[in-house]
């Protein structure tokens, strides 16, 4: 049994999906039940920023990287 590579990167997208919405849940409560002050919006504006960072830089990375490389999962026996 062979498992491609891009069933990892399917999972990672996933992850990220919940992430982003997990995030949007997040600053809605953050804008909507907090205080408005100008401590808020710069803790969600670097939050973004952050994210986005860190994004581009996983992308980059794992765009250098062949999906469609097959492993095997049963042992090679000589």
């Amino acid at each position: 049994m062979s498992i491609s590579l891009s069933l990892f990167f399917y999972l990672y997208l996933v992850f990220i999906f919940f992430y982003v919405l997990f995030s949007f849940f997040n600053m809605y409560h953050l804008i909507h039940f907090s205080p408005p002050s100008i401590t808020v919006y710069l803790v969600i504006g670097l939050y973004i920023i952050g994210s986005i960072a860190i994004f581009a830089i996983i992308f980059f990375f794992l765009g250098q990287i062949d999906w469609t490389y097959s492993f095997s999962m049963q042992p090679e026996i000589p």
